[in-house]
């Protein structure tokens, strides 16, 4: 009798761990599962128990949300639509939930990094306005970042550093973290930091500023007096069709010369290389930031006055053509201008 009480109580007591380990085991949750979909690794949680005992409801925890790796997209073919199709399926918002760190730096025109640079980054996530905004400041390296945020896409909005201008040419302004498929797509490396470029002001000068706007027929030549005794002349060869790339103009600079420039700054005029007379076309060399509507250039001249720069633009078959002159009546080759809203010599915009 004592040995079938021994053994009922052994198999009890055994009972009892078996259910206790088994509970502990819900409670904290079973092992974490790992899924690669289209190339990109998902880690997900297995669902915890939540009442074991009154309910038996279970609670599935979010997946966690990484974003796809850069490389060309491969079109209908590419593997990461896997991942897509994948993450709609479990969260329709799943754009804006990715992960926004960004890593940026600033330097001159020498490369040197500049400190003290304000920047102002604005990202659509899901608050309340659809958009969140920070500014940052640029460290004694030229480093600046945002890091632990969730939105879709970020843009970098302004960048203010006195004494200083921004370049626009060839900089991204707009960074995208869920589309791979995006021109915009964007992997954060802080290794490797997104390059923002300034340029150091110098000292300007009074110029002459001028705007004026010309007819323009082909076959005729379009006169712009820049300054007392300073004339460029215009002769439209070929009007062309927007799109055609058949739009081509002869330059000219009665008593000094010409010869076109693509420096987003031209602020210094060189002393050799001009030329009477240029024929320019759709292929002619522009400034980095220059808007592909337009046909034209970016000039530098000197004429009987002094030193200048000249910017021509015209939309290809339209009536007219636009040019914006800058002359250094002076001696100086310098044609950096004052800043907006100072005095400037001579400013004479003629609309006709």
């Amino acid at each position: 009798m004592k040995q079938v009480l021994k053994k009922l109580l052994t198999i009890g007591i055994s009972a009892l761990i078996i259910l206790g380990v088994l509970a502990w085991l819900s409670f904290r949750g079973g092992p974490v599962a790992e899924n690669v979909i289209g190339g990109v690794r998902l880690l997900e949680e297995s669902p915890k128990a939540i009442d074991l005992v009154a309910s038996k409801s279970r609670e599935q925890t979010a997946t966690r949300i990484l974003q796809p790796p850069e490389r060309p997209y491969e079109g209908l073919s590419d593997p990461r639509w896997e991942w897509w199709k994948e993450m709609e399926r479990k969260d329709l918002k799943f754009q804006f939930k990715m992960a926004v760190d960004f890593h940026g730096k600033f330097v001159d025109q020498d490369d040197e990094p500049v400190e003290g640079a304000a920047v102002s980054m604005t990202w659509t996530d899901l608050s309340a306005t659809g958009t969140s905004k920070e500014t940052a400041l640029t460290d004694r390296n030229g480093l600046f970042g945002l890091t632990g945020r969730r939105g879709k896409s970020l843009g970098v909005d302004s960048i203010r550093k006195d004494g200083y201008y921004m370049a626009r040419g060839g900089v991204r302004f707009s960074f995208e973290y869920a589309a791979f498929f995006d021109q915009r797509y964007h992997h954060p490396d802080p290794n490797n930091p997104v390059i923002f470029r300034l340029q150091k002001k110098g000292t300007p000068e009074p110029l002459i500023v001028r705007e004026q706007e010309r007819p323009a027929a082909a076959g005729q030549t379009a006169s712009f007096p820049i300054g007392e005794g300073a004339t460029v002349g215009v002769e439209l060869l070929a009007k062309g069709r927007l799109g055609d790339k058949e739009w081509r103009a002869r330059i000219s600079v009665p008593g000094g010369g010409i010869q076109v420039t693509d420096e987003e700054f031209p602020f210094l005029a060189p002393e050799s290389g001009y030329q009477p007379s240029l024929v320019v076309d759709h292929e002619t060399p522009k400034p980095p930031a220059w808007v592909e509507l337009y046909e034209g250039g970016v000039f530098f001249v000197r004429t009987p006055q002094g030193f200048g720069r000249v910017e021509l633009k015209m939309i290809a078959g339209k009536d007219w053509m636009r040019l914006t002159s800058h002359l250094n009546p002076s001696e100086s080759r310098n044609l950096e201008c004052p800043a907006k809203g100072s005095s400037r010599q001579g400013v004479s915009p003629e609309w006709r």
